[in-house]
């Protein structure tokens, strides 16, 4: 499969509330529709090139579906809806403005570390999910500086 076939959620490989997040969405996404890959990860590089400039910018989760790239607070909403019921209802909060949205995922985002923490590399992955990865789980990155989202 392409990448253009598969929705990839995109993820800070140091911060361990995105590691929780990929942990919460492989045990909602029963069907296996998600992929994943660590920002940091040079493999996914190819990827990422294809992007707009100001989501490869971007210290952010980002979602690849569809042929498109999203970000923020946009990203997380559209994870939502491919998890389908009950996770989708949450597009509810597409009625909000993007401003507002994307406002409040910088303020979690920014604290993020300070709250959740970092890890030195992304955490172990059960050996049943590790197809779902398109990066190698467990590696550890060069640098390890991650930015506020």
């Amino acid at each position: 499969m392409k990448h253009g076939e598969k929705n990839i959620l995109l993820y800070d490989g140091y911060c361990l509330m995105c590691s929780r997040l990929v942990q919460w969405v492989m045990r909602k996404d029963r069907a296996g529709k998600i992929y994943f890959a660590a920002l940091q990860d040079d493999s996914i590089r190819p990827l990422m090139e294809q992007a707009p400039d100001h989501i490869r910018r971007a210290d952010s989760v980002i979602l690849y579906s569809k042929g498109r790239f999203s970000y923020r607070s946009t990203a997380v909403l559209r994870l939502y809806k491919l998890l389908g019921f009950p996770w989708n209802l949450a597009m509810v909060f597409w009625v909000v403005p993007r401003p507002v949205r994307d406002a409040v995922y910088k303020l979690i985002a920014r604290y993020r570390l300070r709250w959740f923490g970092r890890n030195e590399s992304c955490y172990l992955v059960p050996e049943g999910k590790r197809s779902r990865f398109l990066t190698e789980p467990g590696k550890r990155y060069d640098g390890g500086e991650s930015g506020s989202q």
